[in-house]
């Protein structure tokens, strides 16, 4: 997903101890780890992936930013609309 470029090396605000990509990908990887990620289907799976994987993906570098939450969802309709992801 090249959007994911934005992120990468983008330092949060002091209070974050990663990056905005480390920070995403641990996300990730503790939604996959978590014991109920298993009984999840393969549709809920992709779409779990997608939602840790955009979640912060409009972060500013070094602030705290209140806004960040709704600019990531917008920014993500647009990539999910992009891949063809149903509306629902």
């Amino acid at each position: 997903m090249p959007e994911f470029i934005n992120v990468i090396g983008k330092q949060q605000h002091d209070t974050h101890h990663y990056s905005v990509d480390v920070h995403i990908l641990t996300v990730l990887q503790e939604a996959m780890n978590n014991p109920e990620y298993k009984n999840l289907s393969n549709s809920d799976k992709t779409c779990l992936k997608f939602a840790c994987l955009l979640h912060d993906i409009a972060k500013q570098e070094g602030i705290t930013d209140d806004l960040h939450p709704e600019a990531s969802a917008l920014f993500a309709r647009d990539i999910m609309r992009k891949y063809n992801f149903p509306y629902e």
